[in-house]
């Protein structure tokens, strides 16, 4: 009447006629398991939600390093399969610890948002994989990329970093 679902569950058995064994009624249970179903959707949900997030490194929003080490596996078997190629571009940033040091953790942070927002851009197949490696190290994974390609890439990214302004106390 409202527009939603009732859930139902029913179970029903045949009553035998106690002479032939032949089925003379059935019984039937009904019961409304909406509440049952609401809650099994709304378990299933936090599920995919915690997934994700044990999945993600939550200050850069790329893979974290348990994602990375996990699809790293999985393409490293499957490159080895096919005879495909697999490139890795590995980025660490350069005394990083002095831009602590210096402006602080907030704008260090903001340093690390950007980078990974410039590590997306290049990161832009359904295969390619950017991921936070560790504190400032970062990995992008890239299936089906020789080694000229990823020199192109690697070349293109460092590019991006140049021309980017990254401004201290920025937000």
């Amino acid at each position: 009447k409202n527009g939603e679902y009732l859930w139902m569950e029913a179970s029903v058995r045949t009553l035998p006629d106690e002479i032939t064994g032949e089925p003379k009624a059935f019984v039937a249970n009904v019961r409304d398991i909406s509440e049952r179903v609401d809650s099994e959707r709304k378990l299933a949900e936090a599920h995919e939600n915690l997934q994700r997030q044990a999945q993600l490194d939550s200050l850069t929003q790329l893979a974290n390093r348990r994602r990375f080490d996990e699809v790293l596996e999985k393409e490293w078997r499957r490159a080895r399969r096919t005879g495909n190629p697999l490139a890795l571009l590995m980025v660490d940033i350069d005394h990083f610890k002095r831009v602590n040091d210096t402006y602080g953790h907030r704008a260090g942070d903001q340093c690390l948002q950007i980078l990974a927002a410039i590590l997306q851009r290049v990161a832009r197949r359904p295969s390619d994989l950017a991921a936070r490696y560790g504190g400032e190290e970062f990995a992008v994974l890239l299936p089906d990329v020789d080694l000229a390609a990823a020199i192109v890439m690697a070349d293109s990214l460092c590019l991006r970093v140049r021309q980017q302004l990254f401004e201290a106390g920025i937000g």
